[in-house]
């Protein structure tokens, strides 16, 4: 299992829409979770009836539904003097409701239509004057129904859960690279006799390309010892100068749970590189002795 999930992460951090697809992921669920209200505040979104007796000032901040007939002829619109430039803005237009003496002013959007009488229903929300928008009426429709709070709480829990998903999968993708995608195991396969296993960069001159689990064969050269792939059509290696810091582990792979090396070295290049050789008792002994006498200096 360890090793599914180590080998998981490294093909998605191979896979270049894998993080666009979480940065877009977590976008959503910012946006969804934004939409949340509490749940006392779902009053505010009702939608009441527009009676003929009823006070538009009381009904501020309230959704509510108004039967009238509009009124284009007598619309009139905002105009904005901008350094010395009238321009246009938002439009009104009255609507006559039955049993109040003053039209009701809506703001200018998609309408419903309207029946054969002209009547239409119009549901939105009652603003006031904004500050300093003095050429607005006092108050105003804006059509528009009613965010659903159920649903929008219910789609925000939701996205918490995924956004908290996300970060642990993020947080534990980080911890996989960080270990080089060689996820520390209990020693299960004691009959393996297969080649050295590398996890870990091929460093700069390989544009940095991190491997996993690739046969490698160890050779010592003067004062250094070089990995090189066992497959063939592979130019790469890794020059292991000088060692830093050598530690045994149990390392999860395809094989079972395998001894293994977590690795702090200078490269050819006198470049601070980290990896993980492992393979069977037998070999990570002689990998470890071939350490201690061509690189710690």
């Amino acid at each position: 299992m360890l090793n599914t999930i180590g080998e998981m992460y490294f093909r998605l951090h191979q896979n270049r829409w894998f993080s666009l697809g979480i940065v877009g992921l977590l976008l959503v669920c910012v946006l969804l979770i934004s939409g949340a209200r509490p749940a006392e505040s779902e009053h505010l979104y009702d939608v009441s009836a527009f009676q003929s007796n009823s006070n538009i000032s009381s009904l501020m901040g309230r959704y509510v539904q108004v039967s009238g007939k509009l009124d284009h002829n007598n619309g009139y619109q905002v105009k904005n003097d901008i350094l010395g430039i009238q321009m246009r803005g938002t439009r009104f237009i009255p609507l006559t409701v039955a049993g109040q003496s003053e039209p009701m002013m809506v703001l200018e959007q998609d309408f419903p239509t309207a029946d054969a009488n002209g009547d239409m229903q119009i549901t939105g929300l009652i603003r006031g004057r904004p500050d300093g928008a003095d050429q607005y009426p006092a108050y105003y429709l804006e059509p528009g129904a009613p965010a659903n709070i159920t649903l929008n709480n219910l789609l925000a829990q939701v996205a918490l859960s995924l956004a908290a998903l996300s970060l642990l999968l993020i947080l534990g993708g980080w911890l996989a690279k960080r270990m080089d995608y060689a996820l520390d195991a209990r020693e299960t396969a004691g009959n393996y006799t297969g080649p050295l296993l590398w996890f870990g960069s091929l460093g700069s001159r390989f544009q940095n390309t991190t491997i996993r689990q690739q046969a490698v064969s160890s050779l010592v050269i003067t004062k250094a010892i070089q990995l090189e792939p066992q497959a063939d059509g592979q130019p790469w290696s890794v020059v292991m100068q000088r060692a830093i810091s050598v530690k045994r582990t149990g390392i999860a792979t395809v094989y079972g749970g395998l001894p293994a090396l977590r690795l702090q070295f200078e490269d050819e290049r006198g470049q601070l590189r980290n990896g993980v050789v492992a393979g069977d008792n037998v070999a990570i002994t002689r990998f470890s002795e071939q350490l201690e006498r061509q690189t710690i200096q």
